[in-house]
């Protein structure tokens, strides 16, 4: 199919379900679905080499986590989390370019399952062959801030948000032990290691993209809201991939979780199906390209 060029037909056309009388029942369906039998780390492997062939990230890359659905008793790869929409799910650790696109992610069904400090090791040691200097962007869940500096011996930047709850963690290495009530510029040490801050003086965000000198108000340091701005608006893209998965993945029914893997990968797909064809084009809409690419496989 022509997914570049313009289709107006295809923007006008009404949602239907084509060949649905040559379709399997739902018995039918279960049946085949139930026996469905595959290598995770095999396919693992080939999804990750077939992302990598289509995109090079450039500098800012984002380290995040998505989440597959899942509610059967026996997949013990599941995760819980009550601060997510889908409390329990099949958990990656993930790498996406700036556009959002899924550059890597981790197999969830390792043994044993890497740590959020190790995969992020394996995205630096991915990321090392591209030739390219990187900039890392990942919240809390993955490193402490003060792990920058292992970040910038390595050769790559790092923007990480900081644990709110442990402030004095950082302080007690050497970063702005006063910081006043209402600075609005961000303070370092001799580590490279700076930190944006709050009006009440909490550690809210840790970089080495710029280095400032305590005391000093120094005309070419970031303030505050830059360097707030870079996180949020770099983190909001692997949000991003996460909101476009979530629309068209099918909440349904699977009496295998290992379905329930495959058909969250083949989403995956999807999603950076999507990306790339939105570099070229926005002729459809994300529901409509899905829609496209169902019609064409129903074809086959």
């Amino acid at each position: 199919m022509n997914l570049c060029g313009p289709n107006s037909e295809a923007k006008n056309q009404p949602f239907t379900t084509p060949y649905k009388e040559n379709s399997l029942d739902r018995k039918h369906w279960f049946a085949i679905s139930n026996r469905l039998n595959f290598d995770p780390t095999t396919v693992h492997s080939m999804l990750v080499g077939q992302f990598q062939r289509y995109v090079v990230p450039g500098y800012n890359v984002t380290v995040d986590e998505l989440r597959i659905p899942c509610h059967h008793e026996l997949c013990a790869q599941k995760n819980h989390n009550r601060d997510k929409p889908d409390i329990w799910a099949i958990e990656s650790k993930s790498l996406h370019a700036e556009n959002g696109y899924l550059f890597d992610f981790i197999n969830p069904v390792l043994d044993p399952l890497p740590s959020p400090s190790f995969s992020v090791s394996k995205f630096m040691c991915t990321l090392s062959k591209t030739g390219r200097r990187h900039h890392l962007v990942m919240d809390s869940n993955f490193l402490s801030a003060l792990d920058i500096r292992t970040i910038d011996n390595h050769g790559f930047d790092a923007t990480i948000s900081c644990r709110s709850n442990r402030p004095s963690f950082i302080w007690q290495h050497g970063l702005a032990h006063k910081l006043p009530r209402g600075y609005s510029r961000v303070a370092s040490s001799k580590r490279m290691c700076c930190v944006a801050t709050r009006n009440k003086g909490t550690p809210k965000i840790a970089t080495n993209l710029c280095v400032a000198v305590e005391g000093t108000c120094s005309s070419g340091v970031k303030e505050r809201r830059d360097v707030l701005k870079i996180y949020d608006s770099l983190k909001g893209k692997a949000d991003y991939f996460g909101h476009l998965f979530k629309a068209q993945y099918p909440y349904g029914f699977h009496r295998s979780w290992l379905t329930t893997l495959l058909v969250g990968w083949f989403y995956f797909s999807m999603t950076n199906a999507f990306i790339l064809y939105s570099m070229k084009s926005d002729d459809l809409t994300h529901s409509q390209f899905v829609y496209q690419v169902a019609c064409d496989l129903m074809q086959l």
